[in-house]
């Protein structure tokens, strides 16, 4: 059984066609969904209990819906449904995603096949029919920081030396492990969880799944990308438009990171220049906007 997670935030837009989605897949696999409204104020919630008592739309095992008292980010509100979800797999979704019917089924395939692997996803599609760049990415190191931001990455796009952060020398449509996969698709094996436990709730949005894939390396695990199945990622549908607030925590989850995982590696007077000069150019670079 899989459960899928769902975390919404001003989603009524975008939920019918991600949960209609996920009815074509229920054919093909046990489906436990677990929906977590993060106190959404556009309808979403009334859209879900109308959704719930509608007994022609129930092709799922089970349906699940949980409503915070307050929005505590995407790590603490989808670690609210892994405690409570029974899957031996658990499929994290985004709200504006529009699920292809073999996807799920692709991705475990995969992890079924190789049980070194913890956790799997398939080729993320923007709107427009471009490879949404965020699926399969490595590490945020200082380098691919400077390669990524310096636009050097984009410059030198089919190099492995300068674009090893967004992958882009790397066959879109191909199969390989990778260092870290977007939380808008990520199918997690429940042994995983249970040796590693959830998502970092420093993290309010963005960053939480580079910190969790992190994770599941340091444990041995690893993390797959498979673009031979694709789903589509409409992006910016679940509350998460490109605001000033939302910029902030894009960027300053890359600070959280570096500060967790990296710094013990440098002298304690570089932690201290790095985490006041960055966030400093963030609010600068914000400020432009």
């Amino acid at each position: 059984m899989i459960s899928v997670i769902l975390v919404t935030f001003q989603s009524v837009d975008v939920l019918p066609q991600c949960l209609d989605s996920l009815e074509r897949c229920s054919s093909s696999n046990e489906l436990d969904i677990w929906i977590v409204d993060n106190q959404s104020t556009d309808g979403t919630w009334e859209w879900l209990i109308q959704y719930k008592n509608d007994q022609t739309v129930k092709p799922f095992l089970n349906l699940h819906f949980l409503r915070l008292g307050a929005n505590k980010g995407y790590a603490y509100a989808n670690n609210r449904a892994l405690a409570k979800a029974q899957g031996d797999y658990f499929l994290l979704l985004n709200p504006d995603t529009i699920v292809s019917k073999d996807a799920i089924q692709a991705c475990l395939d995969v992890m079924t096949a190789n049980q070194s692997i913890g956790a799997a996803t398939c080729r993320l599609e923007l709107a427009n029919g471009e490879m949404d760049r965020a699926c399969r990415r490595s590490f945020p190191t200082l380098w691919n920081s400077f390669t990524y931001f310096s636009g050097l990455a984009r410059v030198f796009h089919a190099s492995s030396r300068f674009a090893s952060y967004q992958l882009t020398y790397l066959d879109e449509f191909g199969s390989y492990p990778v260092d870290t996969v977007s939380g808008a698709f990520m199918l997690l094996s429940r042994v995983v969880y249970e040796q590693i436990g959830g998502f970092d709730e420093d993290y309010f949005m963005y960053g939480e799944d580079i910190d969790y894939c992190y994770r599941m390396k340091q444990n041995g695990y690893k993390v797959w990308y498979d673009g031979g199945v694709t789903t589509t990622h409409l992006k910016g549908g679940n509350g998460g438009k490109k605001s000033k607030a939302s910029l902030f925590y894009f960027y300053d989850t890359m600070g959280i990171f570096f500060e967790k995982h990296y710094m013990p590696r440098y002298p304690p007077w570089f932690g201290i220049v790095f985490k006041n000069l960055y966030r400093k150019i963030i609010v600068n670079l914000l400020s432009c906007l």
